[in-house]
């Protein structure tokens, strides 16, 4: 009986081992392939991060009631955001494993939370990591219901939506500035 444990043990870590260090190996890979391609790193919330988001953080994002005042200032803090990372390269190399690691946005917010010029930066500004991360998702997935009739029909009686696309239409050359000034700050510089 022990003798067929103990076999039937060895087959089992036999044939995951290799699995394992095969996807360890995977995982190196795509880390110094992040690390060649994000040198000056920003998380940038676009229709690709609102396609594969956490459904929950989704639901939450379309909740958020959005005021122009709310995204003057998330704006006004992504590119405070950035200027740290601008000042640190460090830093935006620490972000981007731990972004592209993060399993929930919980992950992410920690680290924010953990860098003492991401935590300033938002603090300055009012806003709790999860409240940086939501708006942005919120005021992205409101320019995708404003741009695409599909997910406006998705969200039509669903949260906020529709009534933040409203806020954005009714202050059309401000949220155009915003926008443009958030997608500035957002973009990733290449070297």
């Amino acid at each position: 009986m022990l003798r067929r444990l103990a076999c039937s043990l060895v087959i089992v870590f036999a044939a995951t081992g290799p699995l394992r260090a095969q996807s360890l190996v995977e995982a190196s890979k795509r880390a110094q392939e992040n690390s060649a391609a994000n040198k000056a790193y920003t998380p940038a919330f676009s229709n690709s991060t609102l396609n594969s988001a956490d459904p929950i953080i989704m639901n939450e994002a379309a909740f958020l009631e959005l005021t122009m005042e709310s995204l003057r200032n998330v704006v006004r803090a992504v590119g405070d955001v950035r200027k740290a990372y601008d000042s640190d390269k460090d830093l935006a190399q620490r972000m981007s494993i731990v972004t592209t690691w993060a399993r929930s946005v919980a992950e992410t917010e920690r680290g924010y939370i953990r860098e003492p010029a991401l935590a300033a930066a938002l603090q300055a500004h009012n806003l709790s990591a999860r409240q940086y991360i939501i708006a942005q998702f919120a005021f992205q997935l409101t320019l995708a219901a404003n741009k695409h009739s599909q997910v406006a029909k998705t969200f039509e009686r669903r949260g906020k939506v529709t009534a933040n696309g409203r806020l954005i239409r009714n202050n059309q050359a401000e949220s155009g500035t915003l926008t443009t000034q958030l997608e500035q700050s957002t973009a990733k510089k290449t070297q």
